[in-house]
């Protein structure tokens, strides 16, 4: 998720580890939103802040994700949106 945001101008930095991207999302812009506000483009971090996925469409019904389905290989998935977990929303991307 971080080298997505980061190649995209949305986040400076690559972090490897849910529990730093999170606060990097905080210290960043980013501020937390209930999934009813969650946009395209936002990120959801699940409640054991083991797992992110980018939210797909308003109020995040779908979430994109890249899972491990065999080792070194990914899978990108569209998927309904999930309920819990945090959404964080940039209202402009960092300089």
């Amino acid at each position: 998720m971080s080298a997505c945001l980061e190649s995209t101008g949305r986040l400076q930095g690559h972090h490897v580890n849910v529990g730093e991207l999170q606060q990097a999302l905080l210290d960043q812009g980013y501020t937390r939103v209930d999934q009813a506000h969650a946009q395209p483009g936002d990120v959801w971090i699940n409640g054991s802040v083991g797992h992110t996925e980018l939210v797909a469409t308003p109020g995040a019904t779908q979430l994109i994700g890249s899972n491990n389905d065999a080792p070194g290989h990914q899978v990108i998935s569209l998927a309904p949106g999930q309920q819990g977990g945090y959404y964080y929303h940039l209202d402009s991307p960092t300089s």
